[in-house]
This record gives structure tokens, sequence and C-alpha cells, in this order.
């Protein structure tokens, strides 16, 4: 999989995205996630871990591995897919998840 960029660093230095928060709708490093979720407005945000889902690949570009689940759809998808073409599809609510139990980052992670 391609590296992803960090939406919150500076375009100059731009970071590898190690996270996405769901109401946030943004992808960000380890560095930027911490700084935007300590605030007490955001701590309770969704993120979620990037790392790839096990053997599993995007339902709409086979090529590439699947970072994000749909349970709307109960499909699979990499990042540009699900932004790009699933999220706002069918007019439904589409909230990614990761498919496994423990990859979702809670307010727990900043403790």
């Amino acid at each position: 999989m391609s590296s992803l960029s960090c939406a919150a660093c500076d375009a100059e230095t731009s970071s590898k995205a190690t996270f996405y928060c769901v109401q946030c709708n943004s992808l960000q490093c380890v560095l930027c996630e911490k700084k935007i979720h300590q605030n007490s407005d955001h701590i309770k945000h969704e993120r979620l871990n990037l790392d790839e889902i096990d053997n599993e690949y995007c339902s709409i570009d086979k090529r590439h591995p699947a970072i994000f689940y749909c349970p709307t759809c109960t499909s699979s998808f990499c990042y540009m897919c699900y932004v790009n073409q699933h999220r706002n599809s069918d007019g439904r609510e589409h909230k990614p998840q990761k498919c496994t139990e423990g990859q979702f980052l809670t307010a727990e992670y900043n403790k």
C-alpha cells in the first residue's frame, strides 16, 4: 500500500498518516493525532489505526489492501476507494470500521 500523508501537517513537512479520525474525517500522523485529540472537545473521537486488514483487499480495486470495513455494505475498502467512490455512493450512512476487535482507538489511548 502506498503511504498516505497526514492532512493536518503542513504541506512541506507532511508525515505518514497512521490514523483516520471518523469525526474529523481526516488522515493524521501520530503527532497530529495526539495534538488534535488532547482537546476535551475531540478526546472521544473514534480513530482508526490505518494498519491493513489481514488478508483483505479492497472490494473496488483488488490491487489495494483494505484498511476500512463498511458494516452497512459488509465490504472492505482501501482509503482512496472509500473516500472517492464509496462514502457517499448511495445516500446511506457509511461509517468505516476495522474488521477485527481491538483496532479502534478510543479515548483510553490518551489516558
